[in-house]
């Protein structure tokens, strides 16, 4: 096992309360259990999540692409695979959200910025009000 910074370990806590929240949102809509149940699985799911993300990234670390590694597990890899693309996805989804959400912000701002105001219009004379 290798120890990781302190900046990994804040990465990776933060990694694992977003697929937490995601995880127990999606369960607690598909699936009719308890509350209790509900946050066990989505425990489970952001545990797993982690273990695959912190595998990955020793992976990448001591792995020189010699397959005779001893601590190469395939069979390990290949259960964890579903796990380490979901905290991909999500933080993936995340990412895009927040851009789409800073655009349309900007969007909006410049919409406001180049809308005439009500002391811009034309004035064409008396309303039908104003010759009685």
């Amino acid at each position: 096992m290798t120890m990781y910074s302190e900046i990994q370990l804040i990465i990776m806590a933060v990694i694992f309360v977003i697929v937490l929240a995601v995880a127990y949102k999606s369960l607690s809509q598909m699936f009719d259990f308890g509350g209790s149940t509900i946050l066990v699985l989505a425990v489970c799911v952001a545990v797993l999540s982690i273990i695959g993300l912190s595998e990955v990234f020793t992976s990448f670390e001591t792995n020189t692409g010699n397959t005779e590694n001893p601590d190469f597990s395939f069979k390990l890899d290949v259960i964890l695979l579903p796990y380490i693309a979901l905290p991909l996805a999500i933080l993936a989804t995340v990412i895009a959200g927040f851009i789409a959400r800073i655009l349309q912000a900007c969007k909006k701002r410049s919409e406001r910025r180049y809308r005439p105001g009500k002391n811009d219009k034309p004035k064409l004379g008396k309303s039908i009000g104003d010759y009685s």
